[in-house]
């Protein structure tokens, strides 16, 4: 369905001296376990309850603590713990990711459609849930983009959530191996780079 912004969306870049107002000014994040009137304080745990068979990589909680030190920079004080299991329902928010390379229907009625199995955060809206079920009722190229665009406009004016980044992935392959093109949506974990795998050839 292509990547393009619909016109008319009003699209913000992050603004760190923004940021710096908004701790000074709100008296930091209060988070439920800790701080004081006026310290901005945020605890994260990384997930390791979901690493493969359990174990906990030496790796594990690196993105988070890069978040940590980015935060500190602007006044957050912040921790970060791996823990073994995490209580999921005693959490006060999550940082999740997603994406699909593929069909836009993918990736976006079964997260932002009211009572779908991967809304997480419970999200509603009338208009959204109108343009995702025109969106994928029609074959009509053509009228499925005005649809995504008008549910791309309409998540903009009430989002379900805090939309940050987007996040690049770089590939290293054998000269040999042929037809991999960056002009792609990388999609959840960068699979979007076998878009087109059966036109790779091996020489």
């Amino acid at each position: 369905m292509g990547t393009s912004v619909p016109s008319g969306l009003d699209v913000k870049g992050f603004d760190d001296e923004d940021l710096h107002q908004t701790v000074k000014v709100g008296g930091g994040f209060q988070h439920r376990v800790g701080g004081g009137a006026g310290v901005a304080e945020l605890h994260l745990l990384h997930c390791a309850d979901r690493e493969a068979g359990g174990i906990i990589p030496a790796q594990a909680g690196g993105d988070h603590q890069i978040a940590a030190q980015q935060l500190k920079a602007v006044g957050v004080d912040v921790t970060v713990d791996v823990p073994a299991q995490v209580d999921w329902g005693g959490q006060d928010a999550y940082l999740i990711g997603w994406g699909s390379p593929f069909d836009a229907d993918d990736h976006t009625y079964k997260v932002f459609g009211t009572g779908k199995g991967s809304n997480y955060s419970s999200y509603s809206d009338k208009l959204v849930d109108q343009y995702l079920t025109e969106a994928r009722q029609t074959d009509d190229t053509q009228k499925r983009k005005e649809a995504y665009a008008k549910f791309q406009k309409e998540l903009a004016k009430n989002p379900a959530y805090t939309f940050f980044c987007y996040i690049d992935a770089f590939y290293v392959a054998d000269n040999h191996l042929k037809g991999i093109t960056p002009d792609t949506v990388l999609g959840h974990h960068g699979v979007g780079i076998f878009w087109n795998v059966l036109d790779w050839t091996l020489e």
